[in-house]
Parts: C-alpha cells; structure tokens; sequence
C-alpha cells in the first residue's frame, strides 16, 4: 500500500468518525411523516467545496430536479468559485454563499433557519462535522 492509499483510507476513516461523533453530540433529527416527493416546494442543495468540475456536474444534477420537481424552489448553498458556474443556472432559485469550514457553514445555516425545506441534498459521500452542524442549526 502507498502512502497515498493508506492517506486516503485514514482520512476516511477520520471523516467517518467524525460524523458519528457529530450525529450523537448533535442528536439526530427526529422523523417526521414519510417522505413524499409530491409535497416537495423548497429543496435546499450543499455544494460549497470550490470543486469546479463538481459545479459542471451539478448543473445536470439541479436539470433533473427541476424535471422532477417543476414547482419546486431549488435553493443551492455553494463556495464563491461554484457559485460563478451556477449564478445564471436557471433551475437555481437563491445562491446562498458558504466556505467548507463550520464556523461559515453554521453562519449560513442560521440565514436559512427560518425556511421550511422539504427536501436537503448533501453530495458529499460522508457527511463532515461542518455539513451536519449545518443541517442542525
């Protein structure tokens, strides 16, 4: 195994217990009734990682869901560098402006407390300490 693997594997390992740290210091979110794609009017996207190849991908990403969900206000919350790609995106109803780090994230997250969003997209595969502080607030 290189070092570079073995980096790889660390840090998802880290992330990892990171986010089980987090869940349980945070408390999870109690369930409410089934999901219903039918009543979805407000979708909120994470996609603040400053990863433009991402930004690109997202563009078809938020075209399905905007075929899926015509109605639907699809607010994205994205770095400075995504939100270039997706300030004239079509499907983006409000681009909301957040670096990966927490203390931005929870600053961004306590702008959109008050909204009511049916249905939140988080794209990374592991969910961070920052994204679920985030999804708390």
């Amino acid at each position: 195994m290189t070092f570079r693997e073995w980096n790889n594997r660390k840090n998802n390992w880290l992330r990892a217990q990171k986010g089980e740290w987090a869940a349980k210091l945070l408390g999870r979110a109690p369930m409410s009734d089934a999901y219903n794609p039918q009543k979805v009017q407000k979708i909120l996207l994470l996609r603040n990682d400053n990863k433009l190849g991402d930004a690109l991908v997202l563009s078809v990403l938020l075209r399905g869901l905007k075929a899926l969900f015509p109605t639907a206000d699809i607010d994205v919350v994205a770095g400075k560098s995504n939100a270039t790609i997706l300030r004239n995106n079509p499907a983006v109803s409000t681009l909301y402006f957040a670096t990966e780090g927490l203390a931005s994230l929870i600053s961004c997250g306590l702008k959109l407390r008050g909204k009511q969003y049916d249905l939140y997209l988080d794209l990374d595969e592991k969910p961070t300490l920052a994204s679920l502080a985030f999804l708390k607030v």
